[in-house]
């Protein structure tokens, strides 16, 4: 009931204003018999119609193919279960279980705990001074964020240097990480910030499947790319790693755009070609074949200079960043298995569990 309750509240607080205030919706009628039309396919509130501007008179996409998001948290609780939940849960277990494993993700980080100490990911004490100086010799910034933040909130750059002994005793708490120097090719399409991939992962027996991908940009003077912070999110093809022609916004930040090139840097999206695409969804399986007892996770992935790496895992994953960006996510893996938990025969029933790539 609590999810469901916070559910409500942030989509009338983030949702329902953008909506009243935007003047080139469809005819009332047209709106309400489109509501009435995914009421009867999905046996569930229509609210995707609002979330997902579909009202707009220039969407001209299918709008059965956008799932209610509540029946990916249904699948998500159901097969994401056990002790392997505190490890993508907590950042320095993850990174622990990842470096045991071999899978390359952000490191070191350390967590500053009580009286400014410093403790790795195998909760050992880092002395300041070497901390400081491994930090120093990979890039000399570092990202400083709370455990407990979200949507990029709170999160700043830090120089090394300035980690004396005196700040950190002010930041207990945060978890501190190198700020990956990330590949040209990102960095063309938004500098400022680290610009990630976020792709799916679905444990099909021995198999992982993908069901969709996109990359999350920042703009403007963000330092993040939080996309629930005001970023730009763009889906991508899971065959060949490009990037699909638009972008997209949070609704909630008002402006209905649909981009074809990022307004910052000027560079069209329709094609880019992101480097190391095979090694992303390689990095991605491995990792979810180290973590059997959660059968849906999505992934947070950079790519630096010499290949990608890990950022986090996600298990209560968030699906609207990658329904928007991509066209929904009916005609995948997640939505199909998430129609058929809910009951609903008549999508995909009869069609086995795949990975295809999303069209446009």
């Amino acid at each position: 009931m609590g999810t469901l309750t916070s559910a409500v509240r942030s989509f009338l607080s983030s949702e329902v204003g953008p909506y009243l205030r935007y003047r080139g919706k469809k005819p009332l009628y047209v709106q309400l018999a489109e509501m009435y039309r995914l009421w009867r396919y999905w046996r569930y509130a229509p609210y995707q119609y609002v979330k997902y501007e579909l009202y707009a008179k220039d969407f001209s996409g299918d709008i059965l193919a956008f799932i209610p998001s509540m029946l990916i948290r249904n699948v998500q609780e159901a097969e994401n279960r056990g002790p392997q939940l505190g490890i993508v849960r907590d950042k320095r277990r993850f990174e622990a279980h990842m470096n045991a494993h071999g899978v390359r993700c952000i490191t070191p980080s350390c967590l500053v705990t009580e009286g400014g100490v410093l403790r790795n990911a195998r909760d050992e004490v880092v002395p300041h001074e070497v901390f400081r100086e491994t930090a120093t010799a990979l890039t000399g910034d570092l990202f400083a964020k709370p455990v407990r933040g979200s949507f990029g909130r709170d999160v700043r750059v830090v120089r090394a240097e300035d980690l004396t002994p005196e700040a950190l005793a002010g930041m207990v708490d945060t978890l501190i990480q190198p700020r990956v120097r990330q590949h040209p090719a990102l960095s063309a399409l938004f500098p400022r910030a680290l610009n990630t991939i976020r792709l799916d992962s679905f444990l099909d027996g021995g198999n992982v499947r993908h069901s969709a991908s996109a990359l999350r940009m920042g703009s403007g003077t963000m330092v993040f790319d939080n996309w629930g912070a005001g970023g730009l999110a763009v889906g991508i093809d899971l065959q060949t790693g490009k990037l699909f022609p638009l972008a997209y916004r949070k609704s909630r930040f008002g402006d209905h755009t649909a981009y074809e090139s990022h307004p910052d840097t000027g560079v069209a999206f329709e094609g880019y070609q992101l480097p190391h695409w095979d090694a992303v969804k390689d990095l991605v399986i491995r990792a979810a074949l180290s973590l059997p007892d959660l059968r849906t996770l999505c992934w947070d992935v950079a790519i630096a200079e010499d290949g990608p790496l890990l950022v986090e895992a996600n298990d209560f994953w968030n699906i609207n960043v990658m329904q928007k960006s991509c066209g929904g996510l009916r005609d995948t893996t997640i939505g199909r298995y998430a129609a058929q938990k809910h009951g609903l025969r008549h999508i995909g029933a009869s069609v086995p569990i795949a990975s295809e790539p999303l069209k446009t």
